[in-house]
């Protein structure tokens, strides 16, 4: 949808100077956002889907009343007695940042596949962005969830 109102061209027009998102937020986002899993056999071993280790774990009902690490990357895990062998998760964070006059709320979903015995395989997107005016007007600039273009549009609220 194109942009109607002078508000939303003012948007449009800032958003051009919305700085890039950096590698040190992303890299947060993987360590802190993602629920990681521990997934156990039958047989009691451990692998952890973060960074492939695998180490026999002290039984079910310690690992299911107890926070679990792994003893490689120090991750905390979510243990799972199963023969899945692949974990897929969509996770969403939010930065608050500021843009000329513009509060911003920029929303990135962070996708992991994770393999047992594989390291794990990230993918992130900016997928909506929430601009705020001083005076407290708003409006919504998101991707459509139609297309997979990389185009937005805007939500009127």
């Amino acid at each position: 949808m194109k942009p109607r109102t002078k508000f939303q061209k003012q948007v449009v027009k800032a958003s051009k100077k919305l700085p890039k998102l950096t590698d040190t937020q992303i890299q947060w986002a993987y360590d802190n956002v993602i629920e990681h899993i521990g997934c156990r056999t039958k047989k009691g071993k451990i692998t952890c889907t973060k960074c492939g280790h695998v180490w026999q774990g002290h039984g079910e009902l310690i690992s299911t009343l107890c926070d679990h690490h792994c003893p490689s990357c120090k991750a905390n895990l979510k243990i799972l007695t199963t023969k899945k062998r692949v974990f897929k998760g969509s996770y969403y964070m939010t930065i608050i940042g500021k843009c000329q006059e513009f509060q911003v709320l920029r929303t990135i979903m962070i996708n992991c596949v994770a393999k047992i015995g594989e390291l794990p395989k990230y993918t992130h997107s900016e997928v909506m962005q929430r601009w705020i005016a001083p005076n407290g007007k708003h409006c919504t600039f998101a991707r459509l969830r139609q297309c997979i273009m990389t185009r937005g549009c805007f939500i009127q609220t």
